[in-house]
């Protein structure tokens, strides 16, 4: 006498893969349920990997498992990634003429926090006035800083003094970019002579107000005013009527 009876593997199992970071823990991605498993199915662990932005596959706790009436689990972990990286453009403010190459820095990790204001470098004739944006958290793109700054300009005074001090000519001034070239000269002016020069004619401009100063003498007095056309054409005149007199002289001797 024989009763047999027969039974079929249960089909409404399921199992959880959780996504989590390395160390910490912290979940990445909703974990995925997978419903209506059969009994004693096997799981293949690298089976459930998952793209996640920003980090690349480490481990799991376990290669595969086998499907139980109980909890049917796996971990899989991520570590972040750790090739990014983030350039800095230097731009002048209003123009976005580059001011200096621009710099890329490689090998940072997903998610660093980049302040803007540790990008500041010096550029030579021009400050430093803003940024587009205070801070950014390195991605797996667009990671770009823009710094702008502003030319810088410096000025140069020259100066006309006499031996005592006392302003002779109007002063010229000149203004250009901190860094790039001026020269100044010299003036023409009438009674006076130039006796020395104090301070460099040419050189860079610089951010300080430059000043040379030209100290003149006044010239002697001989009673003619060497500053006059019409006396240099007197003192021509009369020194030629003075050879014109003195061949007839000699001729008649």
């Amino acid at each position: 006498n024989v009763i047999n009876i027969y039974y079929t593997k249960r089909t409404d199992l399921s199992y959880t893969v959780n996504y989590l970071e390395k160390g910490t823990n912290k979940v990445l991605s909703p974990a995925n349920t997978v419903n209506n498993v059969e009994f004693e199915t096997v799981i293949n662990a690298s089976d459930e990997v998952i793209t996640i932005n920003g980090y690349v596959f480490n481990s799991v706790d376990k290669e595969t498992l086998t499907i139980g009436t109980g909890s049917n689990v796996i971990n899989i972990y991520y570590t972040k990634r750790t090739d990014l990286s983030y350039t800095v453009n230097y731009l002048e403010k209003g123009t976005n003429k580059v001011l200096s190459t621009a710099n890329t820095v490689n090998n940072v990790e997903f998610e660093t926090v980049i302040n803007s204001s540790d990008e500041i470098i010096t550029i030579n004739g021009y400050k430093f006035v803003s940024a587009d944006k205070n801070t950014i958290v390195i991605d797996t793109k667009n990671n770009e800083i823009n710094l702008y700054y502003e030319a810088v300009n410096g000025t140069v005074k020259s100066i006309y003094v006499d031996k005592d001090g006392n302003e002779i000519s109007e002063s010229v001034i000149t203004e250009g970019r901190v860094g790039t070239e001026y020269k100044t000269s010299s003036k023409e002016i009438a009674k006076y002579y130039l006796v020395k020069t104090i301070g460099e004619e040419t050189g860079s401009y610089s951010e300080e107000e430059i000043v040379i100063t030209y100290v003149y003498d006044l010239v002697p007095v001989t009673g003619i005013d060497m500053n006059s056309n019409s006396s240099y054409m007197f003192v021509g005149t009369f020194g030629l009527a003075l050879v014109i007199l003195f061949v007839r002289k000699k001729r008649y001797n």
